[in-house]
């Protein structure tokens, strides 16, 4: 190979090695587990979450929570709007309503926000811990 052919292949191989451009950072999910808070729990799994609300049903997210390189994650699910007193059954029950997910986790604690799609609901944050139960307060809720 002479020294032109060289000069020529350089940038290439620099390029295909990572030299001629930034990688962006691998993403890794939350840990699987149960977590609690202040009326809240949290099932995470492989495949998404469950979501245990003082004042509602809950929400489900279908997906991992996929975390970047500062632990933050933000994912789409569905949240049922407040129904009454903690699991107390509703006829017909609420139909779920698209929300996002938002928060961060070091694996340890886990601040969630939920925001729902419907403006006329207000967005809750909630600070969980891996491996407590959820705390739930024994007064109704607001109707």
């Amino acid at each position: 190979m002479n020294k032109h052919t060289l000069f020529f292949l350089l940038p290439l191989v620099l390029a295909g090695c990572g030299g001629g451009g930034s990688m962006a950072p691998a993403l890794t999910a939350a840990p699987p587990g149960v977590l609690g808070g202040h009326n809240i729990g949290l099932t995470v799994t492989a495949t998404g979450a469950q979501v245990q609300l003082t004042c509602s049903g809950g929400g489900t997210i279908s997906q991992p929570l996929l975390l970047d390189a500062g632990g933050g994650f933000d994912v789409p699910g569905t949240v049922l709007p407040a129904q009454g007193p903690p699991r107390a059954p509703i006829l017909p029950p609420p139909t779920p309503i698209p929300a996002r997910y938002s928060g961060t986790t070091d694996g340890k604690t886990l601040r969630l926000t939920i925001t729902p799609d419907d403006t006329r609901l207000t967005p809750s944050t909630y600070t969980l811990a891996y491996g407590v139960a959820p705390a739930f307060d024994s007064q109704p809720c607001p109707l």
